[in-house]
C-alpha cells in the first residue's frame, strides 16, 4: 500500500499497486522456498469460508479440501508479517484457483476477498487481496474502488526495520486511539485529507507536489502513528526529513517489516 494506512479503517481513500518482487503459488513439492503455509492452516481457513455465505456460494471448497488432502498447500516467499500482503496474497491465491465463475462486479469482488481476508485480520478493507488478483493498481474511495494506472512517480524502496509485527494488535491500538476527540480530529481533517492529496498528485505524475505532501505526511506519521514506528527506526526517520534525500512512510500497519523510503535526489 502506497497510501492509506489506517486510514482506510475511516473512511480514507487507499492507492495500492502490486509488488512482483513477491510471490504465492500452490505448490506438492518439497521445493526450497521461504515459507509454506501448513495444511492444518488452509483447512481452518475452509471452514471459516464454508461458514460464510457469500463467500461459500463463489468458490468450490469442496474441491479446495481435496487439493489440500493431496497434499498441496500454499508456498511464498513474500516475508510473513512485513506489510507486503502476504494474507492476500494467499487470500488471491485460493480464489484464483477455487472460483466458480468470474465475478465482473469489481465491488462485489472486493467484497468476497475481503470477507476470505477476515480468517486472517477480523476485518480486512480487501485491499491487498484484490491488487494481488487482478495485478494492477487500485484506488479505493470508502466503498467505492477504481482500477488505476500509477506512473513510478517517485523511486521508493523497501527498508527492512528487521522485525515482523501483528498487523491486528496495532489496528487494536489504533481504534483505542480514535476515541480520544484531539486525536480522532486530526485523523479525520487532517490526515485523511494530506493523505488524498498525495494520491492525487501520484496519479497525476505531480511530483513537486507530491513531494511537499509527503514530507508532511512522513512527518505527521513520525508524531501521531508512533506506536507504529519501531524505536530504533524513528532516528533514521527523523534524519531522512531534516537532512537527507530520502522521505520514509508506514507501509501498511507498520509497527516492523518493511518501510517505504522515497528517494527525493534530483527531485
Amino acid at each position: 500500500m502506497l497510501f492509506g494506512e489506517y486510514g482506510v479503517l475511516y473512511g480514507g481513500e487507499g492507492l495500492a499497486i502490486p509488488c512482483n518482487r513477491y510471490h504465492a503459488w500452490w505448490s506438492k513439492s518439497a521445493e526450497d522456498v521461504e515459507y509454506k503455509l501448513p495444511v492444518s492452516l488452509l483447512e481452518q481457513m475452509a471452514a471459516f469460508c464454508a461458514d460464510h455465505i457469500l463467500i461459500s456460494e463463489h468458490l468450490d471448497i469442496g474441491s479446495w479440501v481435496e487439493v489440500m488432502h493431496s497434499g498441496e498447500t500454499i508456498a511464498t516467499d513474500i516475508p510473513i508479517g512485513y506489510g507486503l500482503g502476504s494474507s492476500g496474497s494467499v487470500v488471491a491465491a485460493v480464489y484464483d484457483r477455487f472460483h466458480i465463475k468470474e465475478v465482473q462486479d469489481i465491488k462485489q469482488l472486493r467484497e468476497i476477498l475481503a470477507r476470505m481476508e477476515d480468517f486472517f485480520h477480523q476485518k480486512s478493507s480487501g485491499l491487498d487481496p484484490l491488487v494481488c488478483y487482478l495485478d494492477q493498481a487500485v484506488r479505493l474511495h470508502g466503498e467505492e474502488v477504481e482500477l488505476v494506472d500509477a506512473p513510478v512517480t517517485l523511486h521508493f524502496e523497501l527498508f527492512d526495520t528487521e522485525i515482523n509485527r501483528s498487523t491486528h494488535h496495532l489496528v487494536e491500538i489504533f481504534r483505542e486511539r480514535m476515541k480520544d476527540e484531539e486525536y480522532s480530529h486530526f485523523i479525520l481533517d487532517i490526515y485523511l485529507p494530506l493523505n488524498r492529496s498525495c494520491i492525487d498528485a501520484w496519479l497525476s505524475n505531480d511530483c513537486e507536489t507530491l513531494l511537499s505532501k509527503l514530507k508532511k505526511l512522513s512527518s505527521l506519521q513520525l508524531e501521531y502513528f508512533n506506536f507504529a514506528i519501531p524505536t530504533h527506526v524513528w532516528y533514521d526517520w527523523g534524519q531522512d526529513l531534516a537532512h537527507g534525500n530520502h522521505i520514509m512512510k508506514l507501509c501498511g500497519a507498520g509497527g516492523g517489516g518493511y518501510m517505504l523510503r522515497f528517494d527525493t535526489a534530483g527531485i
